[in-house]
């Protein structure tokens, strides 16, 4: 045995404050990772065959849809308005009837019209041409009051009518 020393070999330093705190971070972020890897959302039993699936419920139970608001008869033509076409022998209308042609409508403004109700259609002939329109109003409506409105028309060859637009003031 030789008792000569070997320089080749620097001798052992301790470690700076710096360097401790570099690893102590970096094992954080591994241990962190693997964590995070460990926690997935399934994980499997493979002696077994199970599957041990993690899943979270939802936070608030699926909504029915309420009933309108509106009879069933009814249509909502836009927010907050409800529509109907009524005859002519329906709720005495034809004492209402000037022109020579005449269409009824029932309303209902869910929330009410503040100065007036406005509806408008339009009039088509008999090969579905638009020939003219007209329209009617209401003063305020309280709501879900059912209000009604006549459209009349002087058109000898008006026969159909479309809802063209209906304003709540």
């Amino acid at each position: 045995m030789s008792d000569e020393r070997i320089d080749s070999v620097p001798p052992k330093k301790k470690m700076g404050l710096g360097k401790k705190i570099g690893i102590g971070f970096l094992a954080f972020i591994l241990l962190s990772a693997i964590i995070g890897l460990a926690g997935g959302e399934s994980s499997s039993n493979l002696s077994s065959g199970e599957t041990n699936q993690t899943t979270t419920e939802p936070t608030s139970k699926p909504t029915v849809d309420a009933a309108p608001w509106y009879p069933a008869d009814y249509t909502e033509v836009q927010d907050g308005i409800a529509f109907k076409w009524f005859t002519r022998s329906q709720n005495n209308a034809s004492d209402a009837c000037t022109g020579d042609s005449c269409w009824g409508a029932y309303l209902i403004a869910r929330d009410g019209c503040s100065s007036s109700l406005y509806a408008e259609i339009t009039i088509s002939d008999g090969q579905d041409v638009q020939i003219g329109y007209t329209n009617d109003s209401v003063g305020s409506v309280a709501p879900g009051t059912k209000v009604r409105l006549m459209f009349n028309s002087y058109e000898d060859s008006a026969q159909t009518a479309r809802l063209a637009k209906i304003s709540c003031y």
